[in-house]
């Protein structure tokens, strides 16, 4: 079974809010200036967003993206 990447649990976690809110492709293509096509690609999974993108993306479901970085946590040897 394939690996799920925290980029694909992202993409697909924004894919559910634009179900959620309703939010069309075309929609957000109109209020991010990235076409149509090229969302689709991104929440298919087909190719990743940019960072900007993923902003814009967001932004156009009505939601906000917010990055953390945190300590790694310390491997255990045994």
């Amino acid at each position: 079974m394939a690996k799920t990447t925290p980029a694909k649990r992202v993409i697909q976690e924004l894919g559910g809010i634009y179900r959620f809110n309703r939010v069309s492709q075309k929609t957000a293509a109109a209020r991010t200036g990235i076409s149509a096509s090229a969302i689709s690609r991104r929440l298919n999974g087909d190719t990743s967003p940019t960072i900007d993108e993923l902003f814009a993306m967001a932004s156009a479901a009505g939601v906000n993206v917010r990055i953390e970085f945190l300590p790694a946590e310390a491997e255990s040897v045994a």
